[in-house]
């Protein structure tokens, strides 16, 4: 996921946020310690390098083990014991991704990730940071995978969670193809939830 924020007056600050599943703290040649790490000179970054030498570096963050919740907390500011999102949102609405158990009953988690919209079912309700951000006068994108609400609710579009431009973004954790040529899953007869919207334009294209 990559969230761009452009403002639109001089004393607006850009901001642009690379969210990234499964990067580690180590896992880039930029420290995010008090000093460079073994793991950290295995890797060669050197974009990042130069956007660290103009922005501004946080080291002291948390993060949950799965991406929806991770996603939803970056946009509400909630971390997961508040908004209770504790796994990645099903693209089918109500269906649970837990692991069945015969003891343990899951508690009443949401499973549907986060909305913008009250009392929408097994959602948390928040106001999300795009559209507080597009509220005072940016201009706000989305590019990549979206992930924080199962289809058929609110959260599932970038756009109702204050992105005016949305590139791929949809309910799913994963596309159905990487593919140009095979339409990103939109076969007719084959495509699934998984199947990317929006990049009509670009079927038939290359591998």
């Amino acid at each position: 996921m990559v969230l761009t924020a452009l403002g639109q007056h001089r004393e607006q600050p850009n901001i642009v946020v690379f969210f990234v599943d499964d990067l580690g703290w180590q896992d880039v040649s930029v420290p995010f310690y008090k000093e460079t790490t073994p793991l950290n000179k295995k890797f060669r970054t050197p974009n990042l390098e130069l956007l660290v030498k103009e922005a501004t570096k946080f080291t002291n963050a948390y993060a949950t083990p799965v991406c929806t919740p991770s996603r939803v907390s970056m946009l509400t500011g909630l971390n997961a014991a508040h908004h209770r999102v504790t796994n990645w949102t099903h693209p089918m609405a109500n269906k649970p991704t837990d692991s069945p158990d015969d003891v343990l009953t899951p508690p009443d988690w949401n499973i549907n990730g986060m909305s913008p919209v009250p009392n929408t079912e097994k959602t948390v309700y928040a106001t999300p940071l795009p559209q507080i951000l597009k509220e005072n006068g940016y201009y706000t994108i989305h590019i990549g995978k979206a992930h924080w609400g199962s289809a058929g609710t609110p959260g599932a579009s970038p756009f109702n969670l204050g992105f005016m431009v949305n590139i791929a973004g949809h309910s799913a954790g994963h596309p159905q193809s990487y593919y140009g040529k095979e339409n990103y899953g939109n076969i007719p007869g084959k495509a699934s939830y998984q199947a990317v919207p929006g990049l009509m334009e670009y079927y038939g294209g290359f591998s």
